[in-house]
């Protein structure tokens, strides 16, 4: 239970079965011997270090995505707050966007989405020519 543990909080519960079933599938086939710990023990090491190598390649394919999907600096965010008359800053500022740090402008959100046309009045606001 040690050995499941310990292989848990360093690979994850997938990644230690998938090295359980690495383990289980020679003996299963009669490749290896339980009584045969040096030739287990090498299966045991080879599973570990590839299964470490698909753990921080999917790391490194996990950042490489995050650093792709950050906003861009010219990308437009209009204020949500600012379009149901709720945001307490006067003029355009920072916040957050699906987790990123963006800078929000005081635009109606219906001409930007619509017309992409930067107009300073809320979606609310009757004379909206973007307005259904």
């Amino acid at each position: 239970m040690k050995t499941i543990g310990y292989n848990h909080s360093r690979l994850g519960m997938a990644k230690t079965l998938d090295l359980y079933r690495a383990l289980i599938t020679p003996i299963a086939h009669g490749q290896v011997e339980w009584g045969n710990t040096h030739k287990l023990d090498e299966i045991a090491h080879q599973s570990v270090l590839r299964l470490q190598a698909t753990n921080i390649e999917g790391k490194v394919k996990a950042k490489a995505k995050s650093a792709n999907s950050e906003a861009k600096p010219d990308q437009v965010t209009w204020c949500k707050d600012f379009n149901a008359g709720n945001c307490p800053f006067t003029d355009s500022h920072s916040g957050l966007f699906r987790g990123k740090t963006v800078q929000k402008s005081h635009i109606c959100r219906f001409c930007w989405t619509k017309s992409k046309v930067k107009l300073n009045h809320r979606e609310t606001d009757p004379s909206c020519p973007s307005h259904d």
